[in-house]
């Protein structure tokens, strides 16, 4: 019987994260729904497409992903070549096996599943590349409005000035006018420094990309030339360092100090790692505010 691709999920993985991936015989894939560690896997876990879960591609572009359910059953998902979602829920290992011994001989299973519809159900069954690199897009254009908006305001002051005094405008709007140039003036200030912190952070993961996902251990930083990966398990302590004025506008760029047991350092700016608290459970995390987030 031909071998099959099959892929492993298990708690805390992010939709279309999977291990273990490779070539599997039928009687190779039963032995490991027998094996699977169910029991600790649906302990205080979600029902759901993503889930501690075995998943089976066949040659056409089926996917056919067994996963846990209430009450210690278990339900299939069943995702087809031309973008159908269908689940079933079994009440045994044994009628588990049976189907994907259908599957695995070629048989149309599609019958005895229920249609169910999900947004984006490929997400969940499509192997995804974590890669990132460096995301501006943001950033850049609440910077560039930020900028655009003191110009403006800066030439209606001049006009305004100029007009009060070419006696264009009437009444003592002179004070006005000064008071919306050092207005301006601060707008100007803030800007210079907002862009500033934006060239720090970008210089800073310039080149770079993070290979990182929720269930993995390990994780990938550094340059196409130039990477390392790192162990979660050995971090000690994450630093992350946010900007004490929440209304600025760089208030999103902030960055992550990642310390290792072996005293190693790595800093990663927003730019790269957004959220980053959701992609290292269990490991200590404390938040550091200071009003400009350099990286040195």
């Amino acid at each position: 019987m031909d071998k099959l691709i099959s892929r492993l999920q298990f708690k805390n993985f992010e939709p279309g994260e999977f291990c273990d991936v490779q070539e599997r015989t039928l009687e190779e894939v039963i032995f490991l729904i027998r094996n699977f560690p169910w029991a600790e896997q649906r302990h205080f876990t979600p029902v759901g497409p993503t889930c501690p879960s075995i998943m089976i591609e066949d040659t056409a572009g089926n996917y056919l992903k067994l996963g846990h359910h209430y009450y210690d059953k278990y339900c299939f998902y069943l995702y087809t070549a031309d973008g159908t979602f269908l689940k079933k829920v079994v009440a045994s290992l044994d009628e588990a096996v049976k189907i994907v011994s259908d599957f695995y001989n070629g048989a149309d299973i599609k019958d005895e599943f229920e249609s169910e519809y999900i947004l984006h159900a490929q997400r969940h069954f499509i192997e995804k590349d974590f890669t990132v690199y460096p995301n501006s897009i943001g950033v850049l254009f609440s910077l560039w409005f930020f900028m655009f908006f003191p110009v403006a305001l800066l030439l209606g002051s001049i006009l305004f000035a100029w007009g009060t005094m070419s006696g264009q405008v009437k009444g003592n709007d002179l004070i006005l006018s000064g008071l919306l140039i050092i207005a301006d003036l601060v707008f100007f200030t803030v800007a210079f420094i907002s862009w500033r912190l934006y060239f720090n952070h970008a210089h800073n993961c310039k080149g770079k990309f993070l290979k990182l996902s929720k269930g993995h251990n390990e994780f990938v930083y550094g340059t196409t030339a130039d990477n390392k990966t790192y162990l979660k398990d050995q971090i000690v302590l994450l630093r992350e360092y946010r900007t004490t004025w929440t209304k600025a506008p760089y208030s999103s760029l902030n960055y992550v100090e990642i310390n290792f047991d072996n005293g190693e350092q790595i800093k990663l700016s927003s730019l790269l790692l957004k959220n980053g608290y959701t992609k290292f459970p269990n490991v200590k995390w404390e938040v550091v505010t200071k009003l400009l987030p350099s990286i040195k």
